[in-house]
């Protein structure tokens, strides 16, 4: 629950604590749909833990677009929309592209299939066409939308008229259930799932939280003060809108959305108590720094272990927990390898990109930016 600070609740390096942890338990929650630990799946993890990324993507991004703009409007959109850019190439693109150039060397046919696809992250076209996303790289549609959501997000926040934000952000829920309705109706249910339109929402709602950070709007934490039960009623919102009627789908999504962006809001500024303590944990907090390493790698991992187990008659279907525990570390050791030798060396590039003044204003925004963006 909040604790009633009205600054975020950050390390002595400016990192959110609190979300880089949130981060860890969304992939873990994409880990469990990935595995066959079929006894879990009374709940959505996956979906719960993509939705969860999204909605904390469109608030890092926001705010960081939000602080640039406030505070660098000397520098002009062009150059801060080139700095953005820059900056996201450098953090997202080298373990994705290394990941994809292994497999496509070694000759895997379902990355060579769709090698066009991911290298231009139109992956979520592809599937959408194909209407299958079982395949190796099947996750690789997320990482599409967030960067599909990268190309014109900066401009609307960027160029809109700050008193008119909410009204942006109203809209693109709009848009989004107005597509998942068209789409469930209409076309390919794999739509509803893959493309933009379909999951803007949950960015926007990220956005809308970022935006009651800014000194220009009111900020939430005397509501959230006055009505602790928010929090938990927000978490419990999310995973309850699995349960809707088939006819209602298309508005689970934006209830998940609402409940993270409760929960978001509350873990950037400090949730107290046991959860708070769980959330700061030192574990917790390195598994968020990694956690977009692991979203890339975790279907190699499982695939690769899959393998192995089959050679040892010990086939993943049957042995459920040998492959979630076997294929999880070795995601952790090679996200854990990635960030060290590959992801952290490519991101002090980023120091040429800096935003400048918006730096010294709220540092833990840009430094929230170091967590990595996994969907």
């Amino acid at each position: 629950m909040p604790n009633g600070t009205t600054l975020p609740a950050i390390d002595r390096n400016g990192r959110l604590i609190q979300l880089d942890s949130l981060r860890a338990l969304a992939v873990f929650g994409v880990f469990i749909t990935h595995s066959e630990l079929h006894y879990l799946e009374i709940l959505p993890w996956g979906v719960l833990g993509v939705d969860l990324f999204f909605v904390l993507s469109g608030f890092v991004i926001t705010r960081i677009l939000l602080n640039a703009r406030l505070d660098n409007a000397e520098c002009g959109m062009l150059l801060t929309a080139g700095r953005f850019y820059a900056r996201r190439l450098i953090r997202l693109v080298p373990p994705y592209y290394a990941v994809i150039a292994v497999f496509a060397l070694v000759g895997n046919a379902h990355i060579r299939t769709a090698l066009l696809w991911h290298l231009t992250y139109t992956s979520n076209l592809f599937f959408a066409m194909n209407g299958d996303l079982n395949l190796l790289g099947g996750h690789f549609w997320t990482l599409a939308v967030e960067e599909q959501f990268y190309i014109f997000w900066p401009w609307l926040v960027l160029l809109f008229p700050i008193r008119l934000m909410k009204v942006l952000f109203g809209a693109s829920v709009v848009v989004a259930l107005g597509y998942r309705w068209w789409s469930s109706a209409h076309a390919e249910g794999m739509n509803a799932l893959v493309m933009l339109p379909a999951n803007i929402d949950r960015f926007a709602i990220g956005g809308f939280v970022a935006l009651q950070w800014t000194d220009s709007a009111r900020n939430l934490d005397s509501f959230f003060n006055r009505r602790r039960w928010i929090v938990p009623s927000g978490a419990l919102a999310a995973l309850l809108a699995g349960f809707l009627p088939e006819a209602w789908q298309p508005v689970a999504p934006l209830l998940r959305g609402l409940g993270f962006g409760l929960v978001i809001h509350a873990a950037g500024r400090g949730i107290g108590g046991r959860v708070g303590q769980l959330l700061e944990s030192r574990t917790l907090r390195y598994l968020g720094l990694i956690s977009y390493g692991l979203y890339v790698y975790h279907p190699f991992c499982s695939w690769l272990v899959a393998g192995v187990l089959r050679r040892f008659g010990l086939p993943a279907e049957t042995h459920p927990y040998t492959h979630f525990i076997l294929f999880s570390s070795l995601s952790i050791l090679t996200a854990s390898a990635s960030w060290s030798l590959l992801e952290k060396p490519f991101s002090r590039l980023k120091n040429r990109f800096e935003f400048g003044a918006a730096q010294s204003r709220m540092p833990v925004t840009l430094a929230a930016e170091n967590a990595g963006q996994a969907s």
